[in-house]
């Protein structure tokens, strides 16, 4: 339960799964107390969210090392002090304090060791947490230019393919053209050492025949409620329809969603009624056949 605390704490589970969490909690009032003291001891991690921290590499290892170094030492400083008052009555017991020092110095550098791997593991997976994080904070504040830029649009989102937006790339930049977006961040998820602008929607065609159009917030949430995907990481290796970059999260991607709502996501099938965000429902990467055919297009592509 400790890891889904962890996931449900910093919302990286799917909506199956986080509903089987807040059940859980419900049934479990320890695991719900244990829930209100992981928030309490992850408030300095949000204060230092905007703040980048750099670990220097090799920091652990010389640190673990250290440790290992320094506990054999005052062992054999303490076993030294302690033959200083007792005599050392034959070369056999000199053979075996030295086969004991071996055995220190082995227990101590595995001791290192598996708490080295333990360590390495617990950072990585809260380096990955914490990508997680920024790039949410990211797509939210996408959220609020999207919405500042339907205001003025008549309920519109910027439209792949028309003369301002030709690529889904490209809706960054219609979005700082209206004032709506600060463009010395990039559009892109910043856990990406070169950020890759997210994946955008590339609307979708209201009859089999009409032209595409874009997806609008004014009247959509009647059709789909607030579950079209408008704006996504890149899709992982494993989701992707063709090849291309891939979301700098190994384990899936953030998504978010036309009411505003950001969720961490393992497979693609997260739009209305579990579409594959990443494909129409002819299975290329072109605008939706319908209102609730969600389709994200990477930075180049088209509807």
């Amino acid at each position: 339960m400790t890891d889904r605390l962890l996931d449900y704490a910093f919302d990286q589970l799917d909506a199956p799964d986080r509903a089987a969490a807040e059940a859980e909690l419900l049934r479990d009032p320890e695991a719900a107390a244990l829930l209100a003291r992981l928030r309490v001891a992850l408030r300095p991690l949000e204060a230092d969210r905007a703040t980048p921290v750099s670990v220097p590499p090799g920091l652990v290892a010389a640190t673990l090392a250290y440790v290992a170094q320094e506990t054999v030492r005052h062992r054999e400083e303490f076993r030294d002090s302690e033959a200083a008052r007792r005599a050392r009555p034959a070369a056999r017991r000199e053979w075996w304090l030295l086969d004991r020092r071996r055995l220190d110095v082995a227990v101590a550098a595995g001791l290192g060791f598996l708490a080295f791997g333990l360590l390495l593991g617990g950072v990585g997976k809260l380096r990955e947490r914490n990508a997680v994080f920024a790039c949410q904070e990211r797509l939210r504040s996408l959220h609020v230019a999207l919405d500042g830029y339907s205001d003025t649009h008549g309920g519109r989102y910027p439209e792949v393919g028309t003369a301002a937006v030709p690529r889904a790339g490209d809706f960054a930049l219609e979005l700082a053209r209206a004032g709506q977006y600060d463009f010395t961040q990039s559009a892109g998820c910043p856990a990406d050492a070169a950020p890759t602008p997210y994946a955008y929607t590339l609307g979708y065609h209201p009859t089999p025949f009409a032209p595409v159009t874009g997806v609008r917030r004014a009247g959509f949430a009647s059709e789909s409620g607030d579950f079209t995907p408008l704006v996504a990481d890149l899709p992982t290796a494993a989701s992707s329809p063709v090849g291309g970059p891939v979301s700098p999260h190994a384990r899936g991607q953030n998504v978010l969603f036309l009411g505003g709502t950001v969720r961490f996501a393992t497979v693609p099938t997260v739009g209305v009624r579990g579409d594959d965000i990443y494909r129409n429902d002819a299975g290329v990467v072109r605008a939706g056949l319908r209102s609730d055919d969600a389709t994200l297009g990477r930075a180049t592509d088209t509807p």
